[in-house]
């Protein structure tokens, strides 16, 4: 026996090359082989550079590479930066204000709190208690107790329940 074929594991060349993506079939029932061009990007997708090496090589360099996937993620990041700086801005406010008051109620007017800059609808979590509704700011937070004030609370980091007196 002679060599072998190098299709000759497939049912004929068609199932050969549609395997390897060097072909497909075409409109009228027969093979189109495709050629290198389209199979191979030869310029790198940041700056333009005749690629090199490799055929699957997608970047000219590391840094190309680096500064691609960079500016692809540079929007997401800046959106999970502005709402990590107003949750954290908020976990300040209501931090300051809780280890300033003394007594048990810890009860601040509403008006002040918005007037120290705290956002109201950026939070970490809700619990409710009792038909009561608790908005956190990490382990910080907050029950309205009429439309005029908020009780200060502080959750006590990995355990049940919330302590409302200090």
């Amino acid at each position: 026996m002679g060599p072998r074929a190098p299709f000759a594991f497939f049912a004929n060349k068609t199932a050969f090359f549609e395997a390897r993506g060097l072909g497909e079939w075409g409109s009228f029932g027969c093979l189109i082989l495709k050629t290198p061009m389209e199979t191979i990007k030869n310029y790198c997708p940041e700056c333009n550079e005749k690629l090199r090496g490799r055929t699957d090589k997608k970047f000219c360099s590391d840094s190309c590479r680096s500064m691609h996937h960079n500016r692809q993620k540079a929007d997401q990041s800046m959106v999970l930066k502005m709402i990590d700086k107003r949750l954290k801005r908020n976990r300040k406010i209501l931090m300051g204000l809780y280890d300033t008051l003394t007594g048990d109620s810890k009860m601040v007017p509403l008006k002040y709190v918005e007037n120290l800059g705290f956002t109201f609808n950026f939070y970490t979590h809700i619990e409710n208690d009792m038909q009561e509704e608790m908005v956190f700011c990490y382990e910080y937070g907050y029950r309205k107790v009429d439309n005029q004030k908020v009780q200060l609370l502080k959750q006590i980091p990995f355990s049940e329940g919330v302590d409302i007196i200090a």
